[in-house]
C-alpha cells in the first residue's frame, strides 16, 4: 500500500462524524476512493473486501437502520473478509488507512460496528453470511452542526 499523504496531518483532521450534509460524495471522488481501496493491503496478506452503497440509488429503498447515532448519512462502506485468527486485524488495519485518507479529503466517516443493523446492510450490499462483516462506515461531506 502506497501512501501518498501525511498520516499526521490525517490524523489531526479525523474526527468521528455523525451528522452529514445532504450533499453527497461525487461520482469523480467516489471512483478516486474505489482506486486507493484498490491498493489497499496488509501485513497480515489477508483479503479484504470493501462494498460500497449509496442509499439513494438502494433497490427498494431499503430502511438503512443506524440506530440513531448517525445523521444524514446516504453512502456507506461495508467491509467483509474470511473469518482467520487475524482478520480483524488486518481489516482494521486497512480501514483506518481509508478513513484517514478520507479525513485528508475533507470526507467525514465514523466506525460503526455494534450500531447498524447488519441484516439490512448485509442485504442491501449484497452480502452473502460466508464472511465476516463487522463493520460500516458512512461517508459524507460533515453537517455544520455536530
Amino acid at each position: 500500500m502506497k501512501i501518498n499523504f501525511s498520516i499526521e496531518e490525517a490524523v489531526t483532521k479525523r474526527d468521528s462524524v455523525r451528522n452529514y450534509k445532504d450533499q453527497g460524495v461525487e461520482p469523480e471522488k467516489r471512483k478516486e476512493i474505489e482506486s486507493f481501496v484498490a491498493g489497499l493491503d496488509n501485513p497480515f496478506g489477508k483479503l479484504v473486501d470493501f462494498h460500497f452503497l449509496d442509499n439513494r440509488e438502494a433497490k427498494n429503498e431499503e430502511k438503512l437502520g443506524t440506530y440513531g447515532v448517525i445523521k444524514g448519512a446516504k453512502q456507506y462502506i461495508g467491509t467483509t473478509i474470511e473469518e482467520d485468527p487475524v482478520a480483524l486485524v488486518a481489516l482494521g488495519y486497512e480501514m483506518e488507512a481509508l478513513m484517514l485518507y478520507l479525513a485528508q479529503q475533507g470526507i467525514g466517516t465514523c466506525w460503526l460496528g455494534g450500531t447498524f443493523d447488519r441484516n439490512e446492510f448485509a442485504k442491501a450490499m449484497e452480502i452473502d453470511d460466508s464472511k465476516l462483516f463487522p463493520i460500516i462506515t458512512p461517508y459524507g461531506y460533515p453537517a455544520a452542526k455536530m
